[in-house]
């Protein structure tokens, strides 16, 4: 791609650019994508900059060009799409110089893409970044794996004093194994001093003596537990997959300042090894349990003993619990015990395929049961799933297994309907409505999603509009 001198952008252009970048969900795209090994939300997005620039080459004035560069909140926020030349880079770079006492105290924003680099480019963009890493606060990387397996021909200085700014970072390192960590993220993550958040597919087994966010893809038990270990204030952690190795288990680890984690499913073992007292909010919808996986038929009545030995043993207060695929058998009320703190409850399965081959995950009339008596008392938010054919099936299911007063103490109910056969008729709507209405009269907002499509709440609904537009 030619390179493509800032000053040739139209000061709209400018604006325009780089507020999609502060203004939109850019950034919240971005990171939900980081987990993902193929990171297409991240390139397409910075692509599109790429080619933004590549095509508007309308001159701009001295006074145009001034005016860009007094809107200090465009300029904190910097993307580096790369190309065969140097020109782009020299030229972002002095920009900065000039403009730098701009960012105040605020710090920059950068996201450098360096996916199809040349050895040449990466060694440029090293230049480039170390310049402005002192400033930057926010950093996002996406460094190229060779075919050979080398590691990239980027580095960066990122010693205490040059990276005392930085307070979060993400990077993608397209094709790093898994299972081993990243010799470039082992040696930089734990030296940042100020490092509150990370996130990528590039881990360390150092952890970080102020890390407090981590989210990660997939990775090995053994190396987990050492980074949570070496990071003694995190507070959030999101990791779909833990994988095990029967040759090395890990020390039992009683971490005090864990309170948020999100985790593949209830039968991971890494509830085996850890205790966490301050666990708040337990989330283990991000995968299908290993049995699934494995293509296995869904049974009775799976025992999750060691996520209810680790909750009793960690005695924690929930005050948010999803637990997705697991809401058969006695384990489900066996979590619930001693849970009077709690206030949100996701009983639902988040993959449309496994609903579609008939895996789909009802609620358990001993849950909803347990719900029903008053050992949930701050309980103000349930999503479940129902399973109906047409509207007067999923009338009656919501009256049988919803009694009247678990939804009279609710704020919020979604409810997740499947296994439905085309759109419902006026007379099964008004039916439907007259239930709706009963638990609106009680002051909660219903919610129907049906496939994961878009929620909307039922109070505001015209009509035809629950016809035409859900189903």
């Amino acid at each position: 791609m030619p390179a493509v001198s800032l000053e040739s952008l139209a000061v709209e252009t400018i604006g325009e650019i780089l507020s999609h970048l502060i203004e939109s969900s850019f950034w919240d795209c971005m990171e939900d994508s980081l987990h993902k090994d193929d990171t297409e939300t991240i390139l397409r997005s910075s692509r599109a900059v790429a080619q933004a620039r590549q095509t508007i080459t309308a001159p701009v004035s001295r006074r145009y060009r001034q005016a860009a560069l007094l809107q200090s909140d465009l300029w904190r926020h910097i993307v580096f799409t790369v190309s065969p030349k140097q020109d782009l880079f020299d030229t972002i770079l002095r920009i900065h110089h000039e403009n730098q006492s701009r960012a105040g105290t605020l710090g920059l924003r950068i996201i450098c893409n360096l996916e199809d680099a040349s050895t040449a480019v990466q060694q440029c963009a090293s230049a480039v970044l170390s310049s402005l890493l002192p400033k930057t606060s926010s950093l996002i990387l996406v460094l190229p794996l060779l075919d050979n397996h080398s590691y990239p021909s980027f580095s960066l200085n990122f010693e205490p004093f040059a990276t005392k700014r930085l307070v979060q970072m993400a990077v993608v390192h397209r094709g790093s194994p898994w299972h081993t960590p990243n010799p470039w993220a082992e040696k930089c993550i734990p030296t940042i001093p100020n490092l509150r958040w990370y996130r990528g597919n590039a881990y360390s087994t150092r952890g970080n003596r102020n890390l407090r966010y981590l989210h990660l893809g997939n990775i090995m038990l053994t190396h987990l537990m050492r980074m949570i270990s070496g990071s003694p204030v995190l507070e959030s952690i999101h990791v779909r997959t833990v994988y095990t190795n029967d040759a090395a288990i890990p020390p039992h680890l009683i971490h005090h300042k864990l309170s948020i984690v999100h985790i593949g499913s209830l039968d991971t073992e890494f509830f085996t090894h850890v205790t966490l007292p301050a666990l708040r909010v337990l989330d283990c919808t991000l995968k299908y349990p290993d049995h699934i996986q494995a293509g296995k038929s869904w049974p009775e009545g799976p025992e999750y003993s060691n996520a209810v030995d680790f909750i009793q043993r960690s005695n924690c207060k929930l005050t948010s619990l999803s637990v997705g695929y697991n809401l058969f058998g006695p384990s489900l009320v066996d979590i619930l015990k001693n849970q009077n703190e709690l206030e949100s409850l996701e009983l639902r399965t988040p993959e449309r395929w496994l609903i579609e081959m008939g895996q789909d995950a009802r609620v358990d009339p001993l849950a909803i049961k347990y719900l029903s008596a008053p050992n949930v008392p701050k309980l103000r938010d349930l999503s479940i799933v129902m399973d109906c054919k047409n509207a007067t099936s999923l009338k009656e299911a919501l009256e049988s297994r919803l009694h009247v007063e678990t939804v009279a103490k609710l704020d919020t109910l979604e409810v997740m309907v499947t296994g439905l056969q085309g759109k419902y008729s006026r007379p099964e709507m008004s039916d439907l409505e007259k239930v709706f209405g009963e638990y609106e009269d009680m002051g909660v907002l219903v919610y129907v999603q049906n496939y994961g499509r878009r929620q909307t709440q039922c109070g505001d609904m015209g009509e035809n509009q629950f016809v035409e537009e859900f189903f």
